[in-house]
């Protein structure tokens, strides 16, 4: 007897990859999903990868006595090849889609072989989410929400949204987010609203599926995902499956309301109730407008990830059938008639220096010189900018006048001179400073040449708020500074401007002492430690230093695994090699404190860090244009922490968030414990890739 899944081991060949089947995941009735490894190269070096893929395989489908190659029955093989053919239209366009939210289930490839079709998906092993607040739940589903609307916006229909099909996925930062799978009954639909695939397919989960998902879908509709949202959301508020569909259309609402637990703000609870309305008429009709019942937003736009990327707007028009054309009625639907602009509003508009022109040019300017104040070593880039910006804009005049398909061909011009500018700003440019770069010589031009008044006096006073905001910061950090700092008042600690050969830093108390020409300060803590008020390589307490490998002591051009001495080094063998002692601490010739700036100076063990943490203020702040942690002693004395990223192989991550090593291995053969902080957060706990480039800020005994 033939089994109708792969069995563990057998191995399946893409073009471009092999891929060795671990177990069966989950199986329905037009595929089965396993768990797969494969051997990914980096360099010199093999890892084992999982994946998740899924099989094209129906229920009239079997496979050949190898129990690879499928095979289907004769009278069903015009029904397989066309649900095949739909299954990889429908994974090529999954793949496409994952690119524009991170909530969507990533899609590297997708193939034909042993008879049949298989995509890839990363494999997520983070559970689905279960029982949880109001604030948590409405933080998932938005992020669900966001990723449902830009399948709507590619005419897309999931049909299937549950909390089984929602896994949680944890990044390196510790970040959590939901993640959208399962798209194996997913419809696509072309712009008169007629399915592109096979109509046939059929699959419903109960509690989720609204009523009218019994029958054939023929038309695109939102309302069924939006049925499903609501569902989704009153699971993560009661931890229990919905009632059918059915019993909700027999017992009107009123069950469903008392389902919802009795401290649900009324906006959610209202929301849930008109989401899952029976009647798709009168429920909820675009996921906008479910966002906007819950109080997530106040508009059409939604975010779809932390991270800041933004789906584009869509208004309830987008969800039409068929587009209107000339006032003529078309499928039932008459388009508005349009205002027609007054001879004032022409002239301003074909102006190309008009008012509103004239004050975005002021108010970038502005917003240029709030830069140079913030923070004056940034005013190159802002001159790079600003070159930019007028190159694109010269380019973006003459592709209007040119072609009519203006955004298209201007979006590809300005992404081109984004990566150009770049190359000249370097690696090492702080992040928000590249993005600021990207969002000047992008966005700032298709404002300028657009006809719509509204986006363009939205767009100046976006920037005056910019070049406020900048100069509103200097002011605090220069002007209010110096003023408490003169001020007479003895409640207020009278602040010491000490200037050294390598720092400028200010004391809270007493003379700053040194040792080996390098500053520290003494915090009032227990151990009696000092801290460096600057890390190795920095000349200032705010700037941000060099970057090590934990265990080396200089700085390389490029961090990765193949040139690192104590990747996959476990602790006997780092004690071995003389790298640690016998307390798991960093011996002195492994030490960058030690050979770097004298023997007196060390890198702080896990100990010292968990010392500074308890016994000190930290407070989230910037000091001359930069983030970090002020961290300041019972004593008034104070060092600053920088946010200063790490590196690795050969480019700079996550500046704004910090990290810095510790002395101290950890039993994990690749890591190490340091003291990391992301936002306003800070921790203290073993750290992944010890072949990364961290911060390092010395202690004196």
């Amino acid at each position: 007897m033939q089994t109708s899944s792969l069995q563990p081991g057998a191995i399946l060949n893409s073009p471009t990859q092999q891929y060795r089947i671990v177990e069966v995941l989950g199986a329905g009735s037009f595929g089965i999903t396993y768990l797969a490894s494969s051997k990914v190269k980096y360099g010199n070096v093999s890892f084992n990868v999982k994946f998740a893929i899924k099989e094209h395989f129906m229920d009239s489908c079997y496979r050949d006595k190898d129990g690879v190659r499928v095979h289907c029955t004769p009278t069903s093989r015009n029904s397989v090849e066309q649900s095949r053919n739909d299954f990889l239209n429908e994974a090529k366009r999954l793949q496409n889609l994952c690119n524009f939210s991170r909530n969507i289930v990533h899609v590297n490839e997708a193939f034909e072989a042993n008879g049949t079709a298989y995509y890839v998906m990363e494999y997520l092993d983070g559970g689905s989410p279960g029982k949880m607040g109001e604030r948590e739940a409405l933080h998932y589903i938005q992020q669900i929400a966001a990723a449902v609307k830009i399948l709507h916006e590619h005419k897309l229909l999931h049909l299937d949204i549950k909390p089984d099909n929602i896994v949680l996925k944890r990044e390196d930062t510790g970040t959590i987010y939901p993640v959208l799978i399962d798209f194996g009954i997913t419809k696509h639909f072309d712009e008169k609203g007629n399915p592109t695939s096979s109509p046939n397919a059929k699959g419903i989960s109960l509690g989720y599926a609204p009523i009218e998902q019994n029958d054939v879908i023929r038309e695109f509709a939102p309302t069924l995902d939006i049925y499903a949202l609501g569902a989704t959301l009153l699971y993560l508020l009661t931890g229990k499956n919905p009632p059918s569909s059915v019993k909700l259309i027999d017992s009107s609402q009123k069950e469903l309301n008392s389902l919802i637990p009795a401290n649900v703000s009324k906006s959610t609870r209202a929301a849930i109730l008109k989401a899952m309305k029976p009647n798709k008429n009168e429920r909820t009709q675009t996921v906008s407008s479910f966002l906007k019942d819950l109080h997530v937003l106040n508009d059409s736009k939604v975010r779809s990830d932390a991270s800041g990327a933004t789906s584009a707007s869509v208004n309830d028009e987008t969800y039409h059938h068929t587009k209107p054309i000339n006032n003529k009625q078309k499928n039932g639907y008459t388009e508005p008639i349009k205002k027609k602009r007054s001879n004032s509003e022409a002239d301003d508009e074909s102006k190309w220096f008009c008012p509103s022109r004239i004050v975005m040019i002021v108010s970038f300017i502005l917003s240029l010189v709030g830069l140079g104040f913030y923070n004056s070593s940034l005013l190159l880039n802002g001159v790079w900018c600003l070159l930019g910006l007028g190159a694109s804009l010269a380019l973006s005049h003459f592709i209007g006048k040119w072609t009519k398909a203006k955004s298209g061909i201007v979006f590809c011009i300005e992404l081109f001179l984004f990566v150009f500018i770049c190359s000249f700003l370097g690696s090492t440019i702080i992040l928000w400073i590249t993005l600021a770069v990207f969002m000047l010589s992008l966005a700032l031009p298709l404002a300028f040449i657009s006809d719509n008044k509204l986006i363009r006096w939205g767009t100046s006073v976006a920037l005056l708020c910019v070049s406020a905001f900048f100069g509103y910061v200097w002011y605090s950090q220069n002007i209010l500074h110096n003023i408490c700092n003169e001020s007479n008042d003895p409640n207020i600690i009278e602040q010491t401007k000490i200037t050294t050969t390598d720092s400028e830093i200010y004391s809270d108390a007493g003379e700053m002492q040194r040792k080996n020409d390098h500053s520290y300060v003494d915090l009032g803590l227990p151990s009696g430690i000092k801290w460096a008020t600057c890390n190795i390589g920095a000349t200032a307490p705010e700037k941000y230093g060099n970057y090590y490998s934990w265990g080396e002591t200089s700085t390389k051009d490029n961090y990765d695994i193949l040139n690192s001495i104590t990747y996959k080094k476990n602790i006997a063998e780092l004690q071995s090699m003389n790298v640690i002692n016998t307390y798991g601490n960093l011996s002195m010739k492994y030490d960058a404190a030690s050979v770097n700036w004298g023997s007196n100076w060390r890198i702080p063990t896990v100990e010292d860090f968990k010392e500074l943490k308890d016994n000190c203020t930290w407070d989230w702040t910037y000091q001359k244009g930069i983030i970090g942690f002020r961290v300041t002693g019972k004593n008034g004395c104070s060092i600053f922490l920088p946010a200063a990223g790490y590196r690795d192989e050969n480019q700079l991550y996550h500046v704004g968030d910090g990290s810095y090593w510790s002395a101290t291995a950890s039993k994990d053969n690749e890591e190490a414990y340091a003291i990391y902080f992301y936002g306003e957060h800070y921790s203290i706990d073993s750290i992944y890739d010890r072949f990364c480039g961290r911060s390092i800020r010395p202690v004196i005994d």
